[in-house]
């Protein structure tokens, strides 16, 4: 938004992924599809406090894929395979910073 001030925080979604036994799943590379447009991308996971089994799903370096209003968008998190797949929403509130409306927090394949 013009004039539109945002703060310096850096915003980022995390899940934990997990085995059926609640074992953290480790070693995964994660990948957003937008439903709306069909972007597809690759989410970083350097820079990220490191604990096992925890993702990170989106940050602030992807809002500008997604609208202000919202967007659904399809998490994969993959090691040579799909391990897991789920359906995100996620908006940018006033255009500053990435939020998630909806989706587990915790995903078991």
């Amino acid at each position: 938004m013009p004039g539109q001030v945002c703060t310096a925080l850096f915003a980022y979604i995390q899940i934990a992924v997990q085995s059926q036994a609640g074992d953290p799943i480790q070693g995964l590379s994660i990948s957003d599809s937008v439903l709306r447009t069909g972007a597809v991308f690759t989410v970083p996971q350097s820079g990220v406090p490191n604990s096992p089994g925890r993702y990170v799903i989106l940050d602030d370096n992807f809002r500008n894929q997604l609208r202000t209003s919202g967007d659904s968008v399809r998490v994969t998190g993959y090691d040579g395979g799909e391990v897991f797949s789920a359906t995100y929403v996620f908006d940018v509130p006033e255009g500053c910073h990435v939020r998630k409306v909806s989706g587990p927090d915790t995903v078991t394949p």
